[in-house]
């Protein structure tokens, strides 16, 4: 099968998202462990922002070349 064109954008795009989200739950775990240390409410939103909007275009994209 051949490799797409953008095929190393999508990869560093997802990477991106994934370290994103890998950062995000070892905080949250270090709360859990350490309640004295909150994660502040605007990185779960920015969090939930960026991961959203990273997975989210590598789906369409994807549904687009599958067309």
């Amino acid at each position: 099968m051949p490799q797409p064109r953008n095929g190393g954008q999508e990869r560093l795009l997802r990477g991106i998202a994934v370290t994103v989200l890998a950062v995000w739950v070892l905080a949250t775990l270090v709360q859990l462990v350490d309640p004295s240390r909150q994660v502040p409410g605007t990185v779960n939103a920015i969090t939930g922002l960026v991961v959203s909007a990273l997975f989210g275009a590598s789906v369409i994209r994807r549904n687009g070349r599958d067309e």
